[in-house]
Formats: C-alpha cells, structure tokens, sequence
C-alpha cells in the first residue's frame, strides 16, 4: 500500500464512526457506466429519433461541454431519459462480482452513495436489508438511530422519478429555500463521524459540484475526512485528504484488506436483532403513517386571470388527511410532477382546449393529449379537470381523467364526492370521464389537510392587498415579464422608465407578485424604496442585505471570492433619487456589478446609464382613456349613464386629470355615491383654477422632481383632495410628514392609549389614519400606513405653512412616539435581539428625522436628559454606521443644546466621539477621548445618577478597546461598580481567569476562548455551538470560527465565506488565511495585514503578534526579533497574563501550564471582595 493509514481512521474504524461516501467509480467494473459514459449512451438512444444530438458527443468528449450542460439540452425528452436509466441500471449483479462490495460492509456499517444502481444494497449478508433513500423524511430522521444503514443521496433507480439527474433536480437538493431533512442529518454525519470518499474523481464537474456545494453546505466542517485515490489530485481545497494507492486492482484491495483487519471482533446476537426489530418497525409505521400525495395546479394566465382563488380552493381539504403541493398549471411544470397518487387541474378551456400558462405567463391552449405526453409521474393513479367547459377526451388516451364543468357555489361538494366518497353515480352524470374502471376508489379519511403552496415570499413591503384593483396594462405586464425573462440570460439591468404618479411601483409590484405566485427566485425577492437612502454606504448596506451579509465592510469582494450568484430579484424603486447624489457614480457601479449576481429591475423617471448595453430601458406609456376609465371606476361605484360617461372621459379624465392613474384613485376615492359628473367637472375646474395661484414651485425642488407630472393633474388632484378632509384627517395627514418610514398601526394604537387627553394626538385614532387609506393619500402595506412619495412632498409643504406653535406640537407628540417605539425595540432586544434590529431598520428614517426637531421644543415630561438618553439608545443600533457621517451633521446642529444640563456637555460629546471613531477616525477620536474624560475624572460623575452609566458605557468600550482594561478594572473594584460584562471582559484580559464570575447565559465566543486558554476547550460543545449560531451573527461566527482556527487549520473557501463587518473581523480573517497559507511571503503579508486592522482592539493584536512572532521563528526569519520583542512589551505594558506567559514561551523563560499567580499585576487589587459583590446582584 502506498500511504500509512491516519490515525483518524484506525480511530473511527474501531469505533464504527467510519462512514464510506460511494461516487461512481466503484460502480464502473460492475459494467456500470460512468456520467459520461451515462449521457453517451442517453444520446445514441435519443438519436434515433432525432441524430442531430449525436453532435454533442465529440463536445463532451473533448471537455468543451459537460455532462450536466448536456442533460439539461435533452431534458424535454425526460420520460425516454428515464426509460434509459431504468434499461441501464435495473439489472440482477452476479454475487461473485461484488466482492469489494462485500468488503465495505465488512468495514463500516454505514454507508452513503450518489449512486443510482442497487449494487451496495445487494453485497449486503442481509438479503432483505433495505436502503434510505434521500425522500424518506421518516427513514432519514432515524439514521443516528440505526445501527447501520445505506443513504442513497441521489436516489435509486427503483424509484427512478426520484433520481436526482437534472440541474433543477440537484439545485433543489443542496440549493433550496427549506433545508431538507437529508441535508440535516448529513450534516451531523460529516460533524460526528469521519469520511472516506470512494469512487470519486475531480475530472468529473458533477463531482466537482457535490464537494464545493457541501463543504460551501456543511460550513467547513468536512476538516477531518479522507479520499482514496491513485492520483495526487487537490481535494483540500474541500478539506478533504487524499490516501493514495497504486491502482485500483491491487492498490485498492490492499488498503481495504488492513482497514478489515483493524475492525474489532463483533458481538453479534444483541446487535443484529435489536437491528431486524427496529427495520420491521419502522416498515409498519411507513406503511401506517403513508399519505395521499395530490399536485394542486391552478391556470391563471396574466392575460386570461382565473376567477377563483387558489385559497377558496385550498380550504376545502383542510380537514382531510392528505399531503397537497399546489403550483401554477404549465406544461413544464406537469412534466415535472413526479410522486403524485392524483393530480387536481383548475384552468378554463376553449374550443375543446385547456388554457394553461406558457413561459412567460400568458395563456397556452394545449389537448388533453398534449398533457398525457408531458406526464412522467408514475404510478399515477388519476387526473382531475375542474373547468369552466366540458372537453371532450380523447379515446387514445390511457391516464384516467375525470373532467367536471365547475360551478363556484358547490366545489366543497364536488370534492367531497369525489375525494371522500367516490360517487360513481355522481362521476357518471355529472362529469366526463375514459376509464373509470381503473381508478382505485378514493375514500380520503377525516384529517388535517398538509398544503404547500409553493411560493416566494413576498417582500414585506408589498401589500397583495393593494393589488386587487390593479387594473389594465396588459401589454405593458406581458412585455415587462418577457424582459425579465430575457434579463437573465443578457445579464442587463431593466429599468422602467416613466413620469412621476404614472404607475411605475404599481406595475412593479403586480409584477414581483406574479413571480413570486410561480415561486420564482427561489433565494428571495427584494424590493428596495430609495427615497430616502442618501449615500453609497446606506445603499450598500440595503443590497449587502438581500445577500444575507448585513454589516459587511468589504461587500464587493466577498460577492466576488464567494461567487454569490443568487437566484434572486431586487427592485429598486424610485432610482432617481440618487442621480443627484454625491456618491452617484459609486451607486451605479454597484448596480452594474450586482447585476452580475441577481436580477435587477429600477424604476425611475429618468434614464439611468445613458448610451450603456447594462441597461434594458422599458418606457412605461400613459394610460388609455378605457383603462383610466375602468381605474376611475373601480374606486367610484356609482353608477355612471351614458351622457356623464362622455364627460367623465373626455373632459375629467383626458383633459383635467391627464389619464393620471395617481391623480385619478386619489379624486375618485373622495367623491361621494352619486356625484354627478357634470357637478364633478364644475368642481375640479373651480378648485384647479384657484390653486393654480396657490401652486408653489417649492413643493418639488429637487432635481429628481423634474419629470413629476404636476401642471393639471397630480398636485390639483392632491390639493383638491386634502381640502376635503376633515380637521382630524388633516391632522393626521400633516403628522405623517414626519415620518418617511411611516406609522406601524399596532404600535400607534398601544401609543394612542398612553396620550394624555391634551395630546394633539388625542383626536386622532387609527381609523383616521385608516381613512387616508380609503381617499388614496397614504398606502396601507401589511400594518404600516405611509405617505406615497409625491404625496410626501406636498404633505411637509403643508406642515411646513403651519403656524411655529402648532409645529412645536408636532414635534412634540412625533418625538413622544418615536421615544415610545424605541423602548418597545429595546426591551424586545433582551429576548430576541434580531427581531429587535430588524424593527430598528423599518423606523430608521423616523428616527433620523426625530433627531432634526429634538431642540425644537420644551417640556417638563421630556427633559434634555430624557432627550440625550434617547440619541444615545439610537446610536447604539448597527444601522446608524451607514448614516455615520449625516448623523455627525445632524448632531453638530445640537452642540450647545445640552450644555445647561449637569455632565450634559460631557455625554453628548462621548456621543459624537464614539460615532467617530466607528466612522474609522480611530486615532482622532482616542485622543479627543482623552482630552474630556480620563479614568481620574469618572470619579466626578459618580454620585449622579442620571448619566453616570451611558457615560461609563460609552468610555469604556473605546479605553477597553486600546488596552486600559487593568485601569478600568482598579476603577470598577475600588468605586464598587457593579458593571458584570465590563468586570468579566477586563479580568479576561488580564488573564486572571479564576475571578471571571459564572454569569450562567448560554455559552459565547468569550467562554470558548477562556477555556482553549487554559487547555480545557469541549472540542464536542464548540463544534455544536458553531452549528447553532444564528446565520446572521457575522461577528460572533469570525471571532468562534477565529478560535477553531487556533486548534487546526481551516479550509480557505470557509474562510472566505465568512463576512467581514469592521477592522476587527478583517484582522482575524486575515489571521486565519496566515496560518493556512504555504507561501512564506504570502503568509508573511497576511501577517502584516492582520495587525494593521487589529490594533485598535489592543488584546488580539498583541495576540496577532505572538502568533506572527511563532511563524517567524519557525521559518527563521530576521525580522523575528522585532516583533518578538514589540509584542512582549506590549503584554507587559498592558499586563495581559496569558500573553506575557506565552511570549515568555517563545523566549524559553518558562515552560509548562499557565499559572496566573506567577503574573502580578501592578497593584494588588481586591478581586475576592468585588467577586463576592458581583455573585450577590446576579
């Protein structure tokens, strides 16, 4: 044998934690073909009936095609496909021929295999034993359990509609939404036991594909495995090591021969009964627990929409047992429908035709015929048709198929006959039907019903709600869709393109609905409003959310080494916003590049990348008078007679209202039952000739307000409807120009109750807010009410010719709830901190603007130390990073405000210097530090109590970050303080780890990092904690994944895909890729990088550079010296124990165990007393 058996797998063979991961290759002596050899075979079969497929042969052969490319050309002759595979691999094996087979089993009793064929299961002494395959949710989740057992990952060929053969197939395997049960339990087996690869080559892509997605999949922890192999190929990029051996006769047989020898001898009886019993058991809980599958497909093409909802649909199976997925009706997805026991079709007909949906959602006319052609589900038992029509069935077909010609009133009872009771009597007249004799009577019993309707989620800021009046643009919807669907081929960012109130965000939203129906985008649609977004950093922070990496600093390049193409949609609305922005140019980089990773749509009034080929341009046109007519209509429901429709048409709507869809919803909305036209015209015109002298140009200033429609139908219209609102109403709708983020109704109403009866708010309920809604001056999205854009700006006019005293009210009672809210936020962080931050990002803006108009007014109840507690909780939020600079501007506006309150002074610039130094200006923001606050001086603020903490927090975090934790801690212990994070966080440092108090909280970073320090790290307990964070803590997943890498080397693609969020994280980052790197300059240079970005955060750059001073001496190096001694001095001047004891290693002064007794501190400081203090107030 040509390699030495790793310790690792004698371990894991002894202790039946061996697993074999079985690729093709073991396959191929068998008479099995490889993949290529697979879709060779597929092609010559296929060119029977059309040779031009023979042409992609040579292209396989010579690498310029792979074999998955292949397959998904020829995919749409999947049935003959499966017909093939089926011919190829559903075989009898000789016994004398699995041999080595036999041998796996004698080694492990635990197997897995993307194989198809059913050699594995047929070497096993157990003629009856059965494998899992990847479907069996129940088998799966028993895995851990069983005592051996043989995971098919990629399905057997007896179950050949199951195979995972096709890209869709394998993206919905590892890619998917949800995380299958397969997957979970294979990420424990990769965590707990180790992985010898068999039968693979990176030759193959698919191949290639599997270890890239899992190691991408299982986050890294595929450290510990092996692959056989006769070639020296580089699989530890996938942390994988390979064990080579001469050939695959001899060479093979060797290595598997003294791994059966290693195996200890079996005690047998126990074992093997205990095992038949649990497999007999489990086969009686499969059959009793077995469910009807039903595929649910409803046609609703975008030109033809459906009349009834799939939920009217839905919730007639809710109390039957039975499993339903329901889908949009197209021929692609019927053919791809595999498992089903019936499949349900709801779709009109016409002309003996069902009306499907094509590719891009329009109506497609296709036979019965057609439909049986593209059926591959087998074992299939009955199609249902639910239509508007009869349709005559064809007599060749030989699916069972029962057509009923649907009336709305009684569909709950039509599926009670023919799902509950299978009324014959009632299927022979009532429906149509060809072979009635073959269907097994359907009798499903009382149950809950399990629906899955298989859609993308909707961004939270879409209400489908608002689009049920969505009205006309048909064209417009057909040829946006089209564009969508060709975008992802071009790789162009679409924008549409139209004057301000023309219906942009609308067409967009119906259209994001669309796709998500279809569950389009798998990974997500997003849907961005940049009114208020001011600069490049807020813009990144927005798009590097949609990527799942919020709070990253070095977005682009992450998005670049990480590959992170997404099957995802983000609309960016109202673009024109930031054309005039300083950082425009930077913004509109990052659209063209992001474009490279997801589907981009913008809608804007004015072109964004002139004379560029990123840009398919869509010019949305004006409305129809037909189709303003019916929009007038749909929000004006009385009925309009001939002679008032010629007005309406040709004098409100063309000439006064412009054909305006905004202008049109908002006077429509306002009109009174029976206004007649005539009296309507005479109104407009009166009211739109007086306000042509009230029109200001001040209202729309900006430069994107330039293509805003507003002569005679936006702002008239708006005017017109604002003069008709009540007192309240127009209270209301002034207050909302306060909040750019809107209101949150739920949270509006628990303020409402809190007001006191002469709050200017008291006369305000939700249902005025409501109201707005109803007359289409404010958008209700799911509980949030907020001023359309336009309509914003003439809202904060308005507000802004109030009289002073009236606004001084405003700004009272909008600060009063944003003070409110923000306390909500607050105490939900101590439960649930995401929740939390994604509360605080829905009010940003609110909270931003509440800072503007914090000086404008005076009152007993909020006191300027109620105010300064307030900007001080707001900047404590991640948000505020990426408005940094603009809340600096908004605080210098504030300056002198709280200089009249005692420490005021003091806190308010300990507020301002902190968000300094987290804007980068870490050297001038420490020394402006120093300048108003050293450790002498927090003994002035002691004894008042009003400040006294948020002036400890704020100062502690920065001197604690530069290295003042033994001065800290002497303060804390001297003066008392009962500050327990703080306390721990210092002592940790000093390496005095025996007076860290037990805070008893789940397990952190901190704890981990304590316990591989003192030499007692639960490899096993950190192992589940990594797998237990939750996704989007990217600190604590760099600093926990920091430590591991202190242990053993880390795969480089894991290290990659961790997100950088400040210097900090880039500095361990950077750590990590020096103790993996072979290059010695390369390594030297990450190194150098790592204390760079460390050295704000003094502890681990000095620990850096213990780390760069042990690579430098191992390599002998001549700088060795230079940093060996800059390190040491800087253990010593800051007094961290464990790192002066390790330097003191490397200098050969000591040896063994740190103890922290032999590291004094400067002074003897009372840890025992403040120990005991600190127990009493936990």
């Amino acid at each position: 044998m040509t390699c030495e058996l790793p310790s690792t797998i004698k371990k894991a063979i002894k202790n039946n934690t061996l697993v074999f991961f079985i690729g093709s290759g073991t396959s191929v002596p068998l008479g099995f073909p490889n993949w290529d050899g697979l879709v060779i075979e597929i092609l010559n079969e296929l060119a029977v009936d059309d040779s031009d497929l023979t042409d992609f042969i040579p292209l396989l052969k010579k690498k310029r095609m792979t074999a998955i490319e292949i397959l998904e050309k020829v995919k749409s002759n999947k049935k003959q496909i499966l017909e093939i595979m089926k011919k190829r691999f559903l075989v009898d094996i000789e016994d004398e021929k699995l041999i080595r087979h036999k041998k796996l089993w004698e080694i492990t009793s635990k197997i897995i295999t993307t194989n198809y064929d059913t050699a594995i299961e047929n070497s096993h002494l157990n003629k009856n034993f059965k494998p899992t395959v990847y479907t069996q949710s129940f088998e799966i989740a028993q895995l851990n359990k069983n005592v051996e057992y043989l995971l098919k990952l990629h399905g057997s060929i007896e179950d050949v509609d199951n195979c995972i053969l096709f890209n869709e197939n394998y993206k919905d395997l590892y890619d998917g939404k949800e995380e299958k049960c397969v997957l979970f339990q294979l990420k424990k087996i990769l965590t707990d036991c180790t992985i010898v690869f068999l039968g693979f080559s990176l030759q193959d892509p698919y191949v290639c594909n599997i270890f890239e997605t899992m190691n991408m999949v299982f986050e890294g922890l595929m450290d510990k495995h092996f692959i056989i192999s006769t070639t020296e190929e580089d699989f530890s990029r996938y942390g994988t090591e390979v064990l080579k051996i001469k050939n695959w006769e001899d060479g093979l047989e060797e290595i598997l021969d003294e791994m059966i020898q290693l195996k200890p001898p079996k005690d047998t009886s126990a074992e093997e009964v205990t095992a038949t019993i649990e497999e007999e058991n489990l086969d009686v809980v499969s059959k009793e627990t077995y469910k009807i599958k039903i595929a649910l497909l409803l046609a609703s093409p975008i030109d033809n929409p459906y009349k009834f909802n799939l939920n009217d649909i839905t919730k007639n199976f809710d109390k039957l047992d039975v499993d339903i997925d329901c889908y949009h009706l197209s021929l692609e997805k019927v053919s791809e429908l595999e498992g089903y026991d019936y499949i349900i079709l709801f779709c009109e007909t016409f002309k003996n035709k069902l009306c499907l949906e094509d590719e891009y959602f329009k109506s497609d006319f296709v036979s019965l015929k057609d439909l049986e052609d593209n059926l591959y589900c087998e074992n299939l038992k009955a199609v249902f048709c639910f239509t508007n029509d009869n349709i005559e069935i064809e007599e060749t077909l030989t699916t069972p198929i029962i057509i009923y010609k649907q009336k709305k009133s009684n569909i709950k009872d039509v599926i009670i006959k023919l799902f509950r009771r299978f009324d014959e009597k009632f299927i022979t007249s009532e429906c149509k039907y060809n072979v009635l004799e073959k269907i097994e009577h359907i009798k499903l019993t009382a149950g809950k019903a399990n629906i899955m309707k298989l859609e993308t989620t909707m961004p939270d800021s879409i209400d489908i709600k608002n689009l049920t009046e969505f009205v006309g643009r048909k064209s417009d919807l057909e040829a946006i869709i089209r564009k969508v669907m060709d975008i992802h081929f071009t790789g162009q960012i679409l924008t549409i393109k139209g004057s301000g109130g023309i219906g942009k965000t609308t067409i967009v939203k119906k259209i994001v609905q669309e796709f998500s129906r279809r569950s389009f985008f798998s990974q997500g649609i997003y849907f961005i409003d940049l009114e208020h977004i001011e600069n490049y950093n807020q813009f990144e922070h927005k798009i590097a959310q949609c990527f799942g990496v919020d709070n990253i600093i070095n977005f682009k390049e992450h998005v670049k080494l990480n590959k992170l193409e997404k099957d995802c949609l983000i609309v960016l609305d109202n673009f024109e916003t930031l054309l005039y922005v300083e950082d425009s140019p930077n913004i509109k980089e990052l659209v063209k590049f992001i474009s490279d990773y997801a589907i981009i749509i913008l809608t804007t009034r004015e072109i964004v990348f002139p004379d560029s080929r990123f840009e398919e341009v869509y010019h949305l046109r004006d409305f129809t008078t037909e189709e303003a007519v019916k929009l007038f209509q749909n929000y004006y429901k009385s009925t309009i007679n001939e002679n008032e429709m010629k007005i309406l048409k040709s004098d409100i709507i063309e000439n006064l209202l412009n054909k305006n869809p905004l202008a049109i919803k908002i006077v429509a909305t306002n009109l009174p039952n029976g206004k007649d036209m005539k009296t309507l015209k005479r109104n407009l015109e009166e009211d739109f000739f007086n306000t042509l002298g009230e029109y200001k140009d001040d209202i729309y200033i900006n430069e994107c307000d330039q293509n805003i429609e507003r002569s005679k139908s936006l702002y008239q219209s708006i005017n017109y409807s604002y003069k008709r609102l009540q007192s309240k109403e127009k209270l209301a709708f002034e207050l909302l120009s306060l909040f750019p983020d809107g209101i949150n109704m739920e949270y509006f109403k628990k303020f409402f109750k809190t007001c006191s009866k002469k709050s200017l708010l008291t006369p305000i309920n939700d249902c005025d807010l409501k109201s707005l809604g109803n007359k289409s001056l404010v958008d209700l999205i799911n509980g949030k009410i907020k001023l359309q854009s336009i309509i914003r700006r003439f809202s904060e006019y308005q507000f802004n010719q109030s009289v002073e005293d009236d606004k001084v009210l405003f700004f009272k009672e909008a600060y009063n709830y944003n003070y409110f809210l923000l306390s909500i936020i607050r105490n939900i962080a101590y439960d649930n901190y995401r929740l939390s931050c994604e509360l605080f990002d829905n009010e940003f803006n609110n909270f931003i603007k509440s800072i503007t108009y914090i000086n404008k007014f005076e009152n007993f109840k909020i006191t300027k130390i109620e105010k300064l507690k307030h900007i001080n909780a707001l900047t404590a939020y991640k948000s505020m990073t990426y408005s940094t600079e603009k809340l600096l501007n908004e605080l210098a506006q504030l300056n002198d405000y709280f200089d009249s309150i005692q420490d005021g002074k003091l806190l308010f610039n300990l507020i301002k210097i902190k968000t300094d130094y987290n804007l980068g200006n870490f050297d001038t923001a420490f020394r402006n530090l120093k300048k108003i606050i050293s450790f002498t001086e927090f003994r002035n603020v002691l004894d008042k109590d009003n400040l006294f903490r948020i002036i400890i927090a704020n100062a502690f975090a920065l001197y604690f970050w530069e290295g003042d934790a033994f001065e800290f801690c002497k303060w804390m212990i001297e003066n008392k303080l009962k500050f327990l994070r703080y306390y721990n966080d210092a002592v940790f440092e000093l390496g005095k780890y025996t007076k860290i108090i037990d805070h008893n909280n789940e397990k952190t970073f901190f704890d981990f990092d304590i316990a591989f320090n003192r030499g007692s790290l639960n490899e096993e307990e950190l192992i589940n904690y990594i797998n237990n964070i939750y996704p989007n803590n990217h600190l604590e997943k760099m600093q926990i994944h920091y430590l591991k890498s202190k242990q053993e080397k880390l795969d480089r693609n894991h290290i990659t895909n961790l997100v950088v969020t400040n210097p900090y994280t880039l500095g361990l980052q950077n750590l990590m890729y020096a103790f993996i790197e072979k290059d010695k300059e390369k390594a030297i240079e990450y190194y150098m990088r790592a204390t760079e970005n460390l050295k704000h955060i003094k502890y681990y750059y000095v620990e850096c550079i213990y780390y760069f001073s042990s690579f430098l001496k191992e390599i002998e190096h001549t700088d060795y010296d230079y940093w060996l001694n800059k390190g040491y001095t800087l253990a010593k001047q800051h007094y961290y124990g464990f790192l002066i004891y390790r330097f003191e290693c490397l200098l050969g002064k000591t040896t063994g165990a740190y103890n922290e007794d032999g590291y004094p501190l400067p002074e003897e400081l009372n840890f025992d007393g403040h120990f005991k203090l600190l127990e009493k107030s936990i």
